[in-house]
């Protein structure tokens, strides 16, 4: 029989506003669905909804691609609920897909410190909630937790799934050192993400559409952003696409934008689904996205994969951009590097951006081509429920 991994999370199929742990456990399942058995305990709607998924039966497991997913209504989240849904669902691996999320999270581990759940072993994934930049939100109430869960012998006994070896290293920082760390990396859609798309022939010197596709919240820095865009030279037409998920930091953006020059342009859009993210990106120029820390960013793909090449900050998996010619990674301390990488765009002739687009795909092409990619993560289930 096939090894049995009972994955909780939040959010999942056919959600679109949860973002990257929804597209980390899909693709996992389609990579690795023919050799583990994944059973998926997650809400019955999406983030924001009042009402469940139309088509799925709440409270009973349903089939989603290579995936069983148990949806609960919001009266199944209590404790008591959870609890004895965990004892009664035997498997070889219990799989966590966050450390801060309350029902999702903290009442499993709950469940594995009080010795009541059926499940033989534990991987935990914080999924980039470990950054220095996620860390620093909420600090106070952040920081008493892990103070409180690093005393607990539960957390301990954990097998903890870091999607690169800098998260490894800010699992270890808050952890200690002897903490049970595997390092491997989210899966990529399967296939090439190139899309279809022609070579761009839309640049002029001295004008630049950016894009922003995100949830607003602080943690993916959409201020920084505008405040990259305060002083560029040019034309510059910024769309900002994502769930307002918080009004007050909405409305501290709507203020910076506001104080803007009159060259730059900017529209906030309402969130979009899935499957237009592609096409948006290949209506776009710069994709930028000073996030304060992404254990993968599956949108930055989408971006590269779109030839659309990417402004970051420092604190995500895609590295070696500038080099390539496909973006920038810079440090969230340097607003004026942020600044000078938007006006080199700008300034860029249409040969320029040409060859950046290029090398945009190809970086994706690249990135998503690591043979050793699903080898880490059969290797991290194996050695957990086979163990």
């Amino acid at each position: 029989m096939k090894p049995r991994i009972l994955v909780f999370l939040h959010y999942y199929l056919p959600g679109v506003r949860s973002g990257g742990p929804l597209q980390s456990i899909r693709y996992l399942t389609e990579a690795l669905g023919d050799e583990f058995s994944f059973d998926i305990v997650t809400l019955d709607r999406d983030k924001g909804d009042i009402s469940a998924y139309p088509g799925i039966v709440p409270n009973e497991w349903n089939t989603v691609g290579r995936a069983r997913v148990l949806y609960l209504s919001p009266d199944r989240l209590g404790i008591y609920s959870l609890l004895r849904l965990l004892s009664s669902e035997e498997a070889d691996c219990l799989y966590v897909n966050s450390f801060f999320a309350r029902q999702f999270s903290m009442v499993p581990m709950l469940g594995w410190l009080l010795g009541t759940n059926a499940q033989r072993a534990v991987v935990l994934a914080p999924r980039g909630e470990f950054s220095l930049g996620a860390v620093g939100l909420k600090a106070r109430r952040k920081r008493l937790f892990i103070g409180i869960a690093g005393l607990l012998p539960s957390y301990r006994r954990v097998v903890w799934h870091a999607s690169t070896v800098s998260e490894r290293a800010d699992i270890h920082r808050e952890f200690g050192t002897e903490a049970k760390v595997r390092v491997a990396m989210e899966i990529a859609a399967p296939g090439s993400p190139v899309s279809a798309c022609e070579m761009r022939t839309d640049k002029i010197p001295g004008s630049l559409r950016v894009v922003f596709l995100s949830r607003i919240v602080e943690k993916k820095n959409l201020l920084g952003a505008l405040h990259a865009l305060s002083g560029v030279i040019g034309d510059v037409e910024f769309n900002v696409y994502g769930p307002a998920e918080d009004p007050v930091y909405l409305s501290k953006c709507r203020q910076a934008i506001a104080q803007l020059p009159g060259n730059i342009s900017v529209t906030v859009r309402p969130e979009v689904a899935n499957a237009q993210v592609p096409a948006i990106f290949a209506a776009h120029h710069v994709f930028l996205f000073p996030t304060l820390g992404e254990n993968y960013g599956y949108v930055i793909g989408e971006a590269l994969a779109a030839g659309c090449p990417v402004i970051l900050s420092d604190q995500t998996p895609w590295q070696g951009l500038q080099g390539a010619g496909a973006g920038w990674n810079i440090p969230l301390g340097q607003p004026e590097i942020f600044r000078m990488a938007v006006q080199r765009y700008v300034d860029m002739t249409l040969g320029e951006f040409q060859e950046a687009s290029a090398a945009a795909r190809k970086f994706a092409v690249d990135f998503s081509r690591r043979s050793d990619v699903v080898a880490e993560n059969r290797s991290l289930f194996r050695a957990v429920a086979c163990g």
